[in-house]
């Protein structure tokens, strides 16, 4: 996909250095929590509010491709800086993690589910499944960690709108820390839009 076509990168900032936004090729939509507390409402799942809020508010105005990315322009999961490697992406996949990438790290990414990460995952899998209706097994998960992916639209639409209303209402009503909510989802991102409990791209 050349970088002539419909693209939109969505970042959920908190009290990150934003001015790496100016560097990109692509129109951007920052969703900002900077001045709500830890834990209020609507500053709870991390990432994940901000990317279900965008969707929920432009599910019928999306953009054939959206990336969704944290604020931050480099971090442990990032291999360059963000904004060079978006302006990079030849978006010919339907979903693709964009963490780690042209690092030394990236044949090791690939993480299975461990005790603790099941423990997360499991008591609250079932929101996801009934969004999806596909059956999630932790045991058989593989995924690349940190919440920052490129999707198409179609893949977006494949769930009904209000499925993501559904995912943002357990989050706001979660008693759970956000780290918890957060990572229900990260281990999940993969399934819900490519139906695959392996996030290998290479499969794709």
């Amino acid at each position: 996909m050349s970088k002539t076509n419909n693209v939109r990168v969505v970042i959920a900032h908190y009290n990150e250095d934003l001015s790496w936004v100016n560097n990109l090729n692509y129109p951007f939509w920052v969703i900002s929590k900077h001045s709500l507390p830890l834990e209020t409402l609507p500053n709870k799942g991390n990432e994940v509010s901000s990317y279900l809020e965008y969707i929920i508010k432009n599910y019928h105005e999306l953009t054939d491709i959206t990336v969704f990315t944290h604020g931050h322009r480099n971090s442990w999961h990032n291999g360059p800086n963000i904004d060079e490697y978006i302006n990079e992406i030849d978006f010919n996949l339907d979903y693709f993690n964009i963490n780690c990438i042209h690092c030394d790290r990236c044949d090791m990414y690939l993480a299975d589910l461990g005790d603790q990460e099941k423990a997360y995952l499991d008591p609250h899998k079932e929101i996801i499944e009934n969004g999806i209706n596909i059956k999630i097994h932790s045991d058989k998960i593989k995924f690349r960690a940190a919440a920052c992916f490129y999707v198409k639209k179609e893949a977006i639409l494949k769930h009904d709108l209000s499925v993501y209303k559904n995912w943002y209402a357990w989050l706001m009503d979660m008693k759970e820390s956000s780290g918890i909510s957060s990572r229900v989802f990260e281990y999940c991102w993969h399934i819900i839009f490519t139906g695959k409990h392996i996030d290998n791209y290479l499969n794709f």
